[in-house]
């Protein structure tokens, strides 16, 4: 080969490689997105709290346009105490009442209007199939939430007197958030998110990726995690399950599935979006089985919901966004009330009984 010959594919090979740099930064660059700080770009709905990490702010409220709802729009709205609910809430609790306190996610928050959410259906139906005491079920849901958060809620508001904490653990996302908030406490190191790693997600649809891709690509690139993820969760629902009992408080634990979890159709589109097989699409379900068998070994009740959402034939999240829709807080509501009810209104009676005598 003449020396202008090795010059010119010296240049050529220098081209490809220069050009091909050159894409991958600019993919790169745009599959990077800053950071979401929601204390500060939704501070009209988030503040700081030293206990829980952040609550709603009181009496907040915010209007979205929703085509999806029938209405074309939710009202979003908190009240006195930054509680999802269209009337004040006392913190003594009133006489012959029992308080259900429930917390979770953006998922039990709700992209509802309140008396849409599952915690204000459940209180309606459990009013109406008792004739001892009537039932307080406050929905202490917040957006951003995980276990660690949970474990903070409940430490703010043991003032309330709560008899039942109800803790929806979120499939899609808790697991990793817990990962995040540590690695923010500095107790984990933190991992640099791979340029292909990045790309997936930006490849899929946004609002699947948030709601539950985000956490399965994650895994998927870091399976070393999943125990960490599991053993900050069974830690976490171990503090609160101490602090419940010291309180003598009754722990139920109920565990969300993602849209991907009961729709056929979400599940192969995010397997087409994310390049993840079927058994990589089961890692949210993996880590609840994981997470099931701690909860029997701790004996924390539990109610499951999974199987109770699958098949149907309308849905039950939203399309723009993948949240829990009024459909599926309708059968969430149902299905808790079939599970829990019986229990629920059995010891209020004993326990109205035992206050007669």
């Amino acid at each position: 080969m003449t020396s202008r010959l090795r010059r010119l594919s010296l240049a050529a090979v220098t081209f490809v490689v220069t050009s091909c740099l050159l894409v991958g930064g600019l993919l790169y660059l745009r599959s990077r997105k800053p950071p979401l700080n929601f204390l500060v770009d939704q501070a009209h709905y988030y503040m700081a709290d030293a206990i829980a990490g952040h609550l709603h702010r009181p009496h907040a409220t915010l209007e979205v346009v929703w085509p999806e709802h029938p209405k074309g729009k939710i009202l979003i709205r908190t009240n006195n105490l930054g509680f999802r609910g269209d009337s004040d809430t006392a913190i003594k609790k009133a006489n012959n009442t029992v308080r259900i306190l429930v917390t979770g996610d953006s998922h039990t928050d709700g992209v509802v209007y309140n008396a849409e959410s599952f915690p204000n259906l459940l209180e309606n139906k459990l009013n109406a199939s008792s004739t001892f005491n009537r039932f307080e079920v406050i929905n202490g849901g917040v957006g951003y939430y995980t276990f660690q958060n949970y474990a903070g809620f409940l430490n703010k508001h043991l003032d309330m007197k709560p008899d039942y904490f109800m803790v929806v653990v979120y499939l899609g996302n808790d697991f990793m958030e817990g990962i995040e908030f540590a690695t923010k406490q500095g107790k984990i190191a933190g991992r640099t998110r791979s340029i292909w790693y990045r790309l997936k997600l930006r490849w899929a649809l946004s609002q699947m990726v948030s709601q539950a891709g985000n956490q399965l690509a994650y895994f998927d690139t870091y399976p070393e995690m999943k125990e960490r993820a599991l053993e900050i969760a069974r830690e976490q629902l171990k503090d609160i399950e101490v602090s419940c009992r010291q309180n003598r408080i009754q722990l139920i634990v109920a565990l969300l599935p993602t849209r991907l979890d009961v729709d056929d159709q979400a599940r192969r589109d995010a397997g087409r979006g994310l390049r993840l097989t079927d058994s990589q699409l089961d890692v949210n379900q993996e880590l609840k089985r994981s997470l099931i068998r701690a909860l029997s070994d701790d004996h924390v009740s539990f109610v499951d919901l999974t199987d109770h959402m699958k098949g149907k034939s309308y849905g039950l999240f939203w399309n723009q966004d993948y949240h829990l829709g009024d459909k599926g807080h309708r059968v969430v509501a149902d299905v808790l009330f079939e599970e829990l009810a019986s229990g629920l209104i059995e010891r209020s009676a004993t326990t109205n009984e035992a206050g007669r005598k």
